[in-house]
């Protein structure tokens, strides 16, 4: 619930811009943020009563040095970890600049931006969420999560055929992005999960969540660093590339998914590194 509200600042907020008042916009966001306070607090009460079982097991504490390693020696996890760090970076790099590419760029206003970046992708995953959740049972989280990760290549660079007289070509290719970030996130939940458990005696399960979440929040800083830095540097900056005016948005764009293709190395050798899971994949192709 308090996600779901969260989420409503990003249509909202640009529309109360554009066309309210600064104190009409404070009072919607007051409002916003109090009923999120409100679900955020009950969604935490409600694990109250949610038994920990705990480890079944309960040996001598660990050292700050195997909680640090133990992630770290897995290699199916330093590869998926690999491929979050590069991705993470490739999409937050290009963060706030599709906005800006919509609205400076392109003209468009501020409630049909928000209508293109947040309210069509979010129903999209609404609607494909219970799908993928099929398919990654069915072939497993590596795989799905190349699947995947091949859907979200094109993500960043179909924005500079968005014109206008044009603009379904490359908004389908957008949508197509939206499909994969969709599964991406339910992989990315899976394996997550598969790491940390406390199954087969592993009790470090946790130091991968931790790792992830350092390596992923490390990515994305320094991805909006450098993000800002190009932009920064090139703001002046006007190209053409076949009668397709260029401008610093572009090179995000087209860098953000030259990054997301070179990802893919890391999955590839994920699924490579798993035989069980590609005599799976193509018994269920």
């Amino acid at each position: 619930g308090a996600a779901l509200v969260g989420s409503s600042f990003s249509p909202i907020n640009p529309f109360q811009v554009g066309r309210s008042t600064h104190r009409q916009l404070q009072e919607v966001l007051t409002l916003l943020l109090s009923i999120a306070g409100i679900l955020g607090v009950a969604d935490i009460l409600l694990f109250i009563r949610i038994p920990d079982a705990g480890p079944k097991k309960k040996g001598s504490p660990l050292s700050w040095r195997t909680v640090v390693q133990t992630p770290m020696r897995n290699r199916e996890f330093r590869l998926i970890l690999g491929y979050w760090a590069t991705i993470t970076f490739a999409t937050v790099s290009i963060g706030q600049y599709v906005w800006l590419y919509l609205l400076d760029v392109l003209g468009l206003s501020n409630l049909q931006a928000s209508v293109l970046l947040v309210g069509v992708p979010l129903l999209i995953q609404i609607a494909i969420l219970p799908y993928w959740g099929r398919i990654i049972d069915r072939v497993g989280a590596k795989q799905s999560q190349l699947w995947a990760g091949l859907l979200v290549v094109p993500g960043a660079v179909a924005w500079l055929g968005f014109w206008p007289q044009v603009w379904y070509l490359g908004y389908i290719l957008v949508v197509i992005s939206v499909l994969g970030w969709s599964g991406m996130f339910q992989c990315q939940m899976n394996l997550l999960m598969g790491f940390s458990g406390s199954r087969r005696g592993n009790r470090a399960g946790s130091a991968y969540v931790a790792t992830a979440s350092l390596v992923g929040a490390l990515a994305g800083t320094v991805g909006g660093l450098a993000g800002a830095a190009l932009a920064d540097c090139l703001q002046h900056w006007h190209g053409s590339l076949f009668g397709l005016p260029l401008s610093y948005h572009s090179l995000l764009f087209i860098g953000s998914s030259a990054l997301r293709a070179l990802a893919l190395v890391w999955l590839v050798l994920l699924v490579r590194s798993s035989s069980s899971d590609r005599a799976m994949a193509r018994r269920h192709v």
